[in-house]
């Protein structure tokens, strides 16, 4: 009978394959780190602010006066206009808007206690509040887990909440983000792969080009993307319009506001004003044909929830009447959505009531 050989019995093999897969992937991530020292990306009005909003944030700190909220505050407050009014009455603050596209409270409430773990904090937060804002997730997708954190998903877990594996990964996932540059940029290799195999790599090589630029990112003091010299307006805010819009918003369910989005609110505002920050809720008001498909009882019941959350954290609420901004038709892109001239009259507005007066009383 043959011998076995001692070597091969006394040692076993080497796992190369892993191990290859490994060293690849660190020269992945150290020419990633080469080509972008700094790991910045552009900021996009999606799903890819909230990924990147907490690396901001670690890098810089939060803005002296911040705007939350969903898109139709990103859209809804110039941020360069507002520095500029600050600036002409001698105050040199930084202004940032941190509100995201799509966004309920549950992303709000995540946004300001990221917020709060960074220094320097806020001084003031001018929260955008809507009824969408409290509408409960039919079908369980939520854009937190765009910017969800282990520590978030530890803090959720404390309050009750019920973030399920997804939100596990996620976490992970992003918090990885913090450390290594392959799941920063994951996302551009992702919507490479979807591309045509003839135009893979020069995709590649335009998402990474463009990925740089940080001139269009109201998180960093920049106009929206859709603030520009000539902005469209609207020729139809009907109720029709506006009907079909909140039935793909609610996805065929009825309208309600969800008691578990009010308390992701009230944590927002409760854990902002335990730092000190000073906060004002207000609302912008919606286009004439959203108001008209609204349900009667949705903004009444909304206003009065605004009021006693108001109260209950002793903040200011400015409702849409005493924001009185007179906004006619073509101050709104679509029935949403307020372009650079209405988003000019709110800002304006917010200036004149509540961000210049809390300057001078400082």
């Amino acid at each position: 009978m043959a011998k076995r050989s001692s070597t091969s019995s006394s040692r076993a093999a080497l796992p190369w394959g892993p191990i290859g897969a490994v060293l690849l992937l660190g020269a992945f991530e150290a020419g990633l780190r080469v080509v972008r020292p700094e790991g910045h990306v552009m900021y996009s009005s999606g799903l890819q602010a909230s990924r990147l909003l907490p690396l901001e944030l670690a890098e810089n700190g939060s803005a002296d006066v911040v705007v939350l909220g969903s898109s139709r505050a990103l859209q809804g407050v110039s941020v360069p206009h507002l520095r500029g009014r600050l600036e002409a009455a001698g105050a040199e603050l930084r202004v940032a808007n941190y509100a995201l596209t799509g966004a309920r409270a549950e992303e709000v409430n995540l946004v300001a206690h990221t917020m709060l773990r960074h220094r320097p904090r806020p001084a003031l937060v001018l929260y955008s509040v809507e009824p969408r804002g409290l509408l409960p997730r039919v079908r369980g997708s939520s854009g937190v887990r765009a910017g969800l954190r282990l520590r978030d998903w530890v803090r959720l877990r404390r309050r009750g909440g019920a973030p399920n594996g997804d939100y596990f990964g996620a976490a992970v996932r992003n918090s990885l983000t913090d450390r290594l540059w392959l799941f920063r940029y994951a996302h551009v290799f992702e919507a490479t792969r979807d591309r045509a195999a003839g135009h893979r790599w020069s995709y590649f090589v335009k998402r990474m080009t463009v990925l740089t630029r940080r001139d269009t990112a109201p998180m960093l003091g920049g106009p929206s993307i859709w603030h520009d010299e000539s902005p469209l307006h609207s020729a139809n805010l009907s109720r029709k319009r506006a009907s079909s819009y909140l039935k793909r918003v609610t996805e065929g369910e009825p309208y309600r506001l969800a008691e578990l989005q009010l308390a992701h609110m009230h944590d927002t505002v409760g854990a902002l004003r335990a730092a000190g920050v000073d906060v004002v809720l207000y609302e912008q008001p919606p286009s004439r044909g959203l108001r008209a498909a609204l349900p009667k009882d949705v903004l009444p019941a909304f206003q009065e929830q605004m009021r006693a959350l108001a109260a209950e954290h002793d903040v200011r609420y400015v409702d849409a009447d005493e924001l009185d901004l007179g906004l006619i038709s073509k101050d709104w892109r679509e029935h949403s959505h307020l372009n650079l001239r209405g988003a000019t009259k709110a800002t304006n507005a917010l200036a004149d009531l509540v961000v210049l007066p809390w300057v001078e009383a400082r």
